[in-house]
């Protein structure tokens, strides 16, 4: 009687590889998004700011930490403005233009009126833009103090449990249900973000963060507060006292993180003495 030794092998699942830039090409083509002439020059712009970088030998765009802090930041306070069904959309009117189907007027009006909102509601939550690009340096520079993100600070803990929420939500996106404009998806994506809010309730609950970024009394670590609504929200009185106090809760978040003002300048924003 022969006995065979069994032998087993550990395998890893890999993720997927970074598009390439054609990949991102025929993705655009697809969505509807940009023309022949122009779909060059959308790539070449992520690439100069700094969102991606491109491997010279493979040829995939890598995203930066920029890049990956924006998205985050933006998918946490408006999925529409990273979803490609808005851009989509905004494209599909101005063919109606060309087509005699609709006036200059009504659709520049109607995409005015569309990111007026965006904007009045993404600037009350824009704190989070610094604190997700925080979050991805430390990513990026594990040696730095900043990197320990599950500390007992409870704004590293804000932070990371923003930036983890981020993805789960990123990780939900399917694109292929975005070319539906019926789909759930879609219709939460055009929705305004006021409107999304109150009309979603699949969305998960997030912790609730003034512009100075502490928790609420009672909260564990490691616990996400049920809390309606998107990340942050500071009352309609707060969101009214103007720009100036949110970025200096930023800067403060920031130097909390580890990184620092610019060199030559103080504390408080301005050029240094002698500088």
């Amino acid at each position: 009687e022969v006995h065979e030794e069994a032998q087993t092998e550990a395998l890893w699942t890999a993720p997927p590889p970074h598009l390439t830039e054609s990949d991102l090409i025929s993705l655009m083509e697809t969505h509807g998004i940009g023309t022949d002439a122009s779909m060059a020059t959308h790539i070449s712009n992520v690439e100069r700011r700094g969102y991606v970088t491109l491997d010279g030998g493979t040829r995939q765009l890598v995203p930066s930490a920029l890049g990956l802090a924006l998205i985050h930041a933006y998918t946490l306070i408006d999925e529409g403005l990273v979803l490609p069904c808005v851009r989509a959309g905004m494209e599909a009117q101005v063919r109606r233009i060309a087509k005699g189907e609709a006036s200059l007027e009504q659709v520049v009006g109607g995409a005015l009126r569309n990111f007026e909102s965006r904007y009045h509601h993404f600037v009350r939550k824009a704190y989070l833009l610094p604190l997700m690009l925080a979050v991805a340096l430390a990513h990026d520079n594990p040696a730095a103090p900043s990197a320990d993100l599950h500390s007992s600070s409870s704004l590293r803990l804000a932070g990371s449990q923003l930036w983890e929420e981020a993805q789960r939500r990123t990780a939900l996106i399917s694109l292929s249900a975005l070319l539906d404009p019926t789909s759930p998806l879609s219709q939460s994506a055009l929705r305004l973000p006021m409107e999304a809010t109150s009309a979603s309730t699949s969305t998960a609950s997030l912790p609730s963060l003034s512009p100075s970024l502490s928790l609420p009394p009672g909260t564990r670590g490691g616990e996400i507060p049920a809390t309606a609504g998107l990340p942050g929200a500071p009352r309609d009185e707060e969101a009214e006292e103007g720009g100036a106090e949110i970025i200096t809760g930023v800067q403060r978040q920031l130097e909390a993180l580890g990184f620092g003002p610019p060199a030559g300048t103080d504390s408080g924003g301005g050029r240094a003495s002698g500088g």
